[in-house]
């Protein structure tokens, strides 16, 4: 899969988003202009760097707040960070850029983390309603640039022996050599729809 091929693969994510869940839509039209010009613009490395420094300023607001131990909480994290950063764009303090809670599948060395997800399970997850206790599914930050903000991920991998070295937060590349990510469902409004003020552990 190309990155072309992800872009089309995360815009197909958003309108299923906006069907299956209101109170937060996205116009993927406009949308994909938007991250074409973005790619256009020859401004990757200045992103990229933006990303890495929004990275740290988002390790450091959720140790503020309790969140020390990311293994399997990625729906809570990533979750808790769009919320983050939504609030310091309203203060002024983040450049009014999106960025988006995406659900999907993530391979790691071709595999994948560990079964999949697709349409078809995320809508009955969903059909359920709150108090959802199990989720199996994965769940990242997509950046205005497309690149991925992964928050847990290493964290789970290194929990599971999985991982040599120490385990980062990643802003990374959405088809990484030892990591590709597939959005199935783009909306930041998801947590509510299924376990909002019961969250419990999901599984990467």
């Amino acid at each position: 899969m190309c990155k072309s091929e992800y872009k089309e693969k995360f815009l197909e994510a958003i309108k299923l988003g906006n069907q299956l869940l209101s109170g937060w839509s996205v116009d993927a039209d406009e949308l994909g202009d938007f991250i074409d010009r973005i790619e256009k613009s020859g401004s990757q490395n200045r992103n990229r760097s933006f990303n890495k420094e929004l990275v740290e300023l988002l390790k450091e607001q959720l140790i503020n707040k309790g969140f020390v131990k990311p293994a399997n909480k990625c729906l809570e994290y990533s979750t808790y960070a769009v919320q983050l950063i939504e609030d310091l764009q309203d203060r002024g303090r983040l450049p009014e850029l999106p960025f988006f809670l995406t659900v999907g599948n993530v391979y790691y060395k071709g595999e994948p983390e560990p079964s999949l997800a697709s349409k078809e399970s995320i809508e009955a997850l969903i059909k359920k309603g709150k108090g959802v206790s199990d989720v199996n599914i994965h769940v990242w930050i997509t950046s205005f640039d497309l690149s991925v903000i992964d928050l847990t991920l290493q964290f789970s991998l290194a929990a599971k022996g999985k991982l040599a070295g120490q385990p980062v937060a990643m802003v990374t590349d959405p088809l990484n050599k030892d990591y590709v990510y597939e959005p199935i469902l783009v909306n930041n409004l998801f947590d509510r729809a299924i376990c909002h003020g019961d969250l419990t552990s999901s599984w990467v």
